[in-house]
């Protein structure tokens, strides 16, 4: 149980560093854009990695189950959770795309 409540967690800070990055990258005048933008790349290229490989993985053993209906469902697993985890990232280099590039603060003036 915990181990799947760590991996959730995790997840859900990966999304939140990629979205807060990504909304830090989009500012054209901001000076740290550009390291951002290279993190931002890094992580995508590595997540990429990571996805071939579990998908290979996932493969493999589906395909060396032979029969066994155990090995077939984490093989089945593998792949799943490599399609959510390559969804997660689609999903968190387009946040920045869908939100508006410029948003004015909002000034009171009290008597």
């Amino acid at each position: 149980m915990m181990k799947s409540i760590n991996g959730r967690l995790q997840i859900v800070f990966v999304v939140i560093m990629l979205f807060v990055a990504s909304k830090a990258s989009a500012q054209p005048n901001s000076d740290y854009s550009a390291s951002f933008q290279g993190i931002i790349d890094a992580l995508r290229i590595v997540g990429g990695a990571i996805f071939t490989l579990a998908m290979i993985y996932g493969s493999a053993k589906m395909i060396a189950a032979g029969g066994d209906p155990k090995m077939l469902e984490e093989g089945k697993n593998i792949v799943k959770n490599a399609v959510i985890g390559l969804l997660i990232i689609l999903a968190a280099s387009a946040i920045p795309s869908l939100t508006p590039p410029k948003i004015e603060p909002i000034y009171f003036d009290f008597p």
